[in-house]
């Protein structure tokens, strides 16, 4: 597991549409990712609203809120999903941010995707996301020679 620092790139949650299904992306650099958080019909009109560009971003899900109840998780079909251990840091930072801005939290509800995880290789590889700032890092994904990261976590239970 790779070591980063977990930001909120951007929230907005309007608090009279606060039931409403919000959709998430992730943003990864070389040792943090920031979520960003909007209503929007695609994953991918989130990525355009922010200006984040699209080699960056390394999953996506879903947020609702309702009777004081945070829900995060699930995928995007286009970026693919973010592991468990992530959705759980994002899920208390949102969370926070929420909380601060006047919308009552109690409950924190976790629902990581069985779809497939956006880019294993930068969750998983160090040495890998050590490269992910450079442009030709997208072309192509380091052997792993036979390792399976996800068989590990699986057994954890992480993902």
């Amino acid at each position: 597991m790779v070591d980063l620092e977990y930001r909120i790139g951007e929230i907005e949650v309007d608090p009279k549409r606060i039931e409403d299904l919000h959709l998430f992306v992730v943003r990864g650099s070389v040792d943090e990712v920031k979520i960003y958080i909007s209503r929007h019909n695609s994953h991918s009109s989130v990525v355009d609203k922010y200006g984040l560009g699209y080699s960056r971003i390394i999953g996506g899900g879903l947020v609702s809120l309702g009777n004081n109840k945070l829900r995060i998780g699930g995928a995007s079909d286009k970026f693919g999903s973010i592991p468990k251990y992530a959705i759980e840091n994002f899920g208390n930072l949102v969370a926070d941010n929420l909380t601060n801005q006047g919308i009552k939290i109690d409950e924190i509800e976790i629902n990581p995707s069985d779809n497939k995880i956006g880019n294993p290789n930068f969750w998983f590889d160090e040495d890998y996301r050590k490269r992910f700032s450079k442009p030709d890092v997208m072309k192509g994904s380091p052997s792993l020679n036979g390792y399976n990261p996800f068989d590990e976590l699986k057994e954890k239970g992480l993902i």
